[in-house]
């Protein structure tokens, strides 16, 4: 039997409730972590003429100084903006959870120190499908990512032998065949891709299976696979972040990570406006690099090397130190704005989601700011970023320590380097800077870039076409 007294007074402070609403808590300032919201950032200089502020490592270009100039009016967005806080560390049940939809079996291992911490699910010998996940000392993002079994193609070095491709998990090669170095022939373009909307269900239900929300699915395709990229929105903005995942024969799953970062709402901050917001689309203290949020400008974070280059003598193989050019001038025009978010790790190690502008420029890509006036942006004290590597040397990386102490980073091998190919050059930054080590860009869909001479082994060079890895090399 129910009781209407009972109900009716639930009711009653139901409504009292709804009409009073939640107490927000009041903004207080944020104090951002340079050491993990840089990443591998170390100047101001050297942005690339597209501004896309894609600074990588210790690369230095020839610099470009950036002004934007809007054309028509912007609309102000200037009152309070909702921000989010991600909310605890993940744990072994989440990265379980991970593995299991992904298909990848196994018991989840910890990485020793040596190989850069974190987890693994799954052989690391390419024997069968592995997930891995970063160690979040050094990545604040928690990255995973997930390798197929891996096949090598050998020839037979008998001529009437036809050539054949192995898995690693096959029997041993016999003695009368050898590994070959170069293709043998022209691959074949795969066979039953999954069509976009089958591609959408295969995300879902991988999405729903590991626990993690995504809102909106993208799906691009050619004759050799099919992509797809994944987001969780808020108040309908994309976060920053995202899942991605590759499909190819017979929707296979050819590559696929993210992150596991589970959002809770935060606090109301104020904001300054689009107009200011176009005047700090210049300073990285507010725009940073990668879209992982702002950066210091001041002393703090030193040029390393010195923005000297090397160039010929006498037109000869021999080269001399030389100053770099005067910077060339580049204005952005800027068409539109519209609310966006920005991510920003804390002194803590959490990451915030946070007010921001995104302008669209004249052609065609995008610059965003952080939005949030300059009370709530607090940057910790620059910690020493010298660490030991191998007992000797030092390297400026993000995963150094900032206490004083310093951390032994393992040096990446060849098979590190080659682990990046084929990941997003945002993906194969955050790998790397989960592992301590640095990365620098050395071009980009065909354009070499002018590079320091200099060689440091935990450093890797990527080559970047289409937005994706397709060479990492050491030093």
């Amino acid at each position: 039997m129910k009781h209407p007294l009972k109900i009716a007074a639930l009711m009653s402070a139901v409504v009292l409730f709804a009409a009073c609403g939640p107490r927000e808590e009041a903004a207080k300032p944020i104090v951002f972590s340079l050491q993990q919201t840089s990443r591998s950032a170390t100047a101001e200089a050297a942005l690339d003429s597209k501004a896309d502020q894609k600074m990588a490592g210790d690369m230095m270009m020839v610099p470009v100084s950036t002004t934007y100039v809007a054309v028509g009016d912007l609309p102000a967005l200037d009152g309070k903006a909702q921000s989010w806080k991600s909310d605890s560390a993940p744990t072994k049940k989440e990265m379980r959870r991970i593995a299991d939809a992904l298909g990848v079996e196994g018991d989840l291992a910890k990485q020793s120190d040596d190989l850069g911490g974190g987890y693994v699910v799954g052989p690391t010998d390419g024997s069968a499908p592995v997930v891995s996940f970063s160690n979040g000392t050094y990545d604040a993002f928690h990255s995973w990512w997930y390798s197929p079994k891996m096949e090598m193609s050998v020839t037979s070095t008998d001529p009437a032998a036809p050539d054949t491709a192995v898995s690693s998990d096959d029997a041993p090669v016999s003695s009368d065949v050898k590994v070959s170095e170069d293709p043998i022939r022209e691959p074949e373009k795969p066979k039953n891709l999954p069509s976009k909307d089958e591609t959408r269900a295969l995300v879902e239900d991988i999405a729903q299976r590991a626990g993690f929300a995504i809102d909106e699915v993208e799906v691009q395709t050619d004759d050799w696979g099919v992509w797809a990229t994944a987001w969780e929105t808020f108040d309908g903005m994309r976060s920053p972040f995202t899942w991605n995942f590759g499909f190819g024969a017979d929707s296979e799953l050819t590559y696929a990570y993210g992150h596991l970062l589970d959002f809770a709402d935060a606090t109301s901050f104020p904001r300054v406006g689009t107009t200011v917001g176009v005047e700090r689309l210049s300073n990285p203290k507010y725009s940073g690099w990668y879209g992982y949020g702002a950066v210091a400008r001041d002393a703090s974070v030193a040029i390393e090397p010195a923005p000297t280059m090397n160039e010929p003598i006498d037109g000869g193989s021999e080269t001399k130190e030389a100053a770099l050019p005067e910077p060339e001038v580049v204005e952005v025009t800027l068409t539109g704005v519209k609310e966006s978010l920005m991510s920003v790790v804390d002194a803590d190690g959490a990451v915030w989601l946070l007010p921001a502008y995104e302008y669209a420029t004249a052609d065609g890509y995008s610059v965003s700011t952080l939005a949030i006036t300059d009370e709530f942006i607090v940057q910790e004290e620059q910690p020493s970023t010298d660490t030991v590597v191998d007992g000797g040397g030092t390297d400026s990386s993000p995963g150094s320590s900032g206490s004083g102490g310093s951390i032994e980073i393992v040096p990446p091998t060849e098979s590190d380097a080659a682990e990046l190919v084929g990941l997003s050059e945002d993906e194969a930054v955050k790998v790397i800077a989960s592992r301590g080590w640095t990365s620098r860009v050395g071009s980009r869909d065909g354009e070499d870039f002018m590079l320091t001479t200099d060689y440091s082994e935990t450093r890797l060079t990527l080559s970047i076409e289409e937005g994706a890895v397709t060479n990492a090399a050491i030093g």
